[in-house]
């Protein structure tokens, strides 16, 4: 009895964070900024599309991924919150946030390359709710986007 109750409170954990990492990441894609107001998902990463080098079609299967990726995670939290649920300690919305991280990673590697998934995912880190960069120009994102175009040439 108690190893049910361990593993699904595991598993409500899980899908917690998973479901704060897609609510951040997709903070990242939400919004375009300035006084344009919303913008489409695509334009939000037109920039880095560009530096990867990735075609019309490989730009929208990501956007497609994302989008895919964003509405699974809220659909967890959904559930999670509707369960009753404990709250996960911040561990466990670490271990969670990890997880959804290479969920989304795994699921972008079915379209992009290994290098593009990396730089994409650092981007969206970089870029995304809270700035864990250190801010949007204060901190370094590597010149791995710029290195692959570079490559490409």
């Amino acid at each position: 009895m108690k190893s049910t109750i361990a593993t699904s409170k595991k598993t409500l954990i899980a899908t917690g964070l998973v479901v704060a990492l897609a609510a951040g990441s997709t903070g990242a894609f939400a919004w375009g900024g300035g006084d344009k107001g919303p913008r489409e998902p695509g334009q939000r990463f037109e920039y880095i599309f560009k530096q990867l080098n990735l075609t019309e079609e490989q730009s929208t299967e990501v956007i497609e991924v994302m989008q895919s990726f964003a509405e699974a995670q809220r659909e967890a939290m959904r559930e999670r919150r509707d369960s009753g649920a404990q709250r996960p300690t911040q561990e466990e919305r670490d271990a969670l946030r990890a997880a959804a991280h290479q969920q989304l990673a795994d699921q972008l590697g079915t379209v992009l390359q290994p290098t593009q998934v990396e730089a994409l995912m650092e981007y969206m880190e970089f870029h995304g709710k809270g700035m864990k960069g250190g801010g949007h120009h204060r901190g370094k994102i590597s010149n791995q986007a710029t290195d692959i175009e570079s490559s490409s040439n």
